[in-house]
């Protein structure tokens, strides 16, 4: 991953104009989080998120900003380099190259200019990123500094050292309780993993708040199992213990089909106390930019790296579905971004965002040259601006290997190529599925309530075609042929 010499000069923004410090960044990804799980928005009466809603009146809420994949690790290939990850044959969980050796990288484009990069929290690219002589290591993207844990997906909440992998057994690989990585070096660790990744961020940034930096906290928060809580968050909000996994009492299926599901009546306490511990910790960075007189020269991103889990007690609002498939629930995310000296600051920008436009945008905004080339998401800089027009049309393409989508303005086509796998996912992860072929249209129906297919014919084929020509566009062998 060595960063090409060659780049093309872009002009500064205007933001920055009259800053003698280039601005640093910090990227927070939140895992799994539900669209209408902000409290500012007041969808939800059981939500609590103060610090959020103080990020929002400091910056840009983007209602109609969307993850690349409806699952995690291809949608944060996606986010980290501005590039469909289908180029890398990384549609799914299972297969594809997770993060390439040979793909530049937004850290690899801020080291080269010159700045500090840490990344804190979890890895899950969906290729080999385990240990540091990998592709997918994050010092092997460009990070000067790693503090977290390369286990997968379900990364434990609370454990994370070999005494607990001795506890765990059988379940040891399921729970995901091996050791934490510092750097190149592992390291135990007992402790709740939320307030981990943060007090590591914020170390990172006290060490280097006097030259530019560029940071990614990525939560494991509010991703399955929300049980796993400190004792004292537990009993501050009269929650029961909840016991992992127990391969003695139970097959992980069974166990795992009881526990991941929404009609457990318990399951959106913890899910809800999750989310205020992640809001704590952001509070607290955002106290910490305060407090080193950055506040006024960082630019702050969160996101969530898919659309919310609903069998895990997130809740998605007006949007139809969850993570796992390609309905609006499954790809669209709370986003905010927080970018100083604009004139929209508290403000909701109906813009369509899409997590391959971060790359591209905060190298503008920091001044880094990158040819016109060089992303498949586009300079997004024109949406903080008040004064300007805010664009609904462009085309986004989704492609998960047995179900694909594009939204091309304000249509949407969403066809299951692979309705067998479908089926399983929908039973396994116990969430809805739509078989076939759904045209809709989500300025009128955002919902997805009316399948609109037979009536505009013409519209189906227009986004297949533009589906099929973006399919030839990636580079790689399809993962699905309609």
């Amino acid at each position: 991953m060595i960063l090409s010499t060659l780049l093309l000069s872009l002009t500064p923004t205007v933001f920055f104009q009259e800053l003698k410090k280039k601005p640093n960044v910090v990227l927070i990804i939140a895992d799994d989080q539900g669209y209408a799980d902000l409290g500012f928005l007041g969808m939800k009466s059981d939500v609590q998120t103060p610090r959020l809603d103080q990020l929002a009146k400091q910056g840009v809420y983007f209602p109609n900003s969307y993850a690349t994949s409806p699952i995690c690790n291809p949608s944060r290939v996606g986010l980290l380099t501005g590039r469909y990850q289908q180029r890398w044959n990384n549609y799914y969980y299972g297969g594809g190259q997770g993060l390439p050796s040979e793909v530049i990288t937004l850290p690899e484009r801020f080291k080269e200019a010159g700045y500090a990069t840490g990344y804190f929290g979890k890895v899950h690219t969906g290729g080999p990123d385990r240990n540091p002589k990998a592709a997918g290591f994050p010092l092997n993207w460009g990070f000067d500094r790693f503090y977290g844990t390369t286990t997968g997906g379900r990364v434990h909440y609370l454990h994370h050292s070999k005494a607990a992998m001795e506890k765990y057994g059988k379940a040891a690989r399921q729970m995901m309780v091996a050791p934490m990585w510092s750097d190149d070096q592992q390291v135990e660790f007992e402790g709740f993993t939320t307030e981990a990744f943060g007090q590591q961020a914020r170390e990172f940034i006290a060490k280097n708040h006097d030259q530019p930096f560029f940071a990614v906290v990525a939560f494991n928060a509010v991703h399955n199992f929300a049980w796993q809580l400190p004792e004292a968050e537990l009993k501050a909000r009269g929650l029961a213990e909840v016991p992992d996994w127990n391969p003695e009492t139970e097959k992980y299926l069974d166990w795992y089909k009881r526990v991941h599901r929404r009609a457990w009546p318990e399951g959106r306490a913890y899910y809800l106390a999750q989310l205020e511990c992640l809001d704590r910790e952001v509070g607290r960075l955002m106290d910490q930019l305060n407090e080193l007189n950055l506040t006024n020269n960082t630019i702050v991103v969160y996101t969530v790296d898919n659309g919310g889990c609903v069998p895990d007690w997130a809740d998605n609002g007006p949007l139809a579905g969850s993570k796992y498939h390609l309905l609006e629930g499954g790809t669209r995310t709370p986003t905010i971004i927080r970018l100083p000296n604009t004139s929209s600051a508290g403000k909701s920008n109906q813009g369509i965002f899409s997590a391959l436009d971060v790359a591209p945008t905060l190298c503008q905004i920091a001044n880094i040259p990158f040819k016109a080339n060089e992303f498949d998401g586009i300079n997004q800089i024109d949406l903080f601006n008040s004064n300007k027009s805010q664009p609904t049309s462009r085309d986004l393409h989704w492609d998960s290997g047995w179900q694909w989508s594009v939204r091309s303005g304000d249509w949407k086509l969403m066809v299951t190529v692979d309705e067998n796998r479908a089926q399983h996912s929908s039973d396994f992860e116990q969430v809805d599925v739509r078989l076939g072929t759904h045209l809709y249209h989500l300025a009128k129906d955002p919902s997805e309530t009316t399948n609109l297919a037979e009536q505009f014919p013409d519209q189906v084929t227009r986004l297949r075609q533009l589906h099929h020509d973006w399919r030839a566009t990636i580079g790689q062998p399809l993962a699905s042929e309609d």
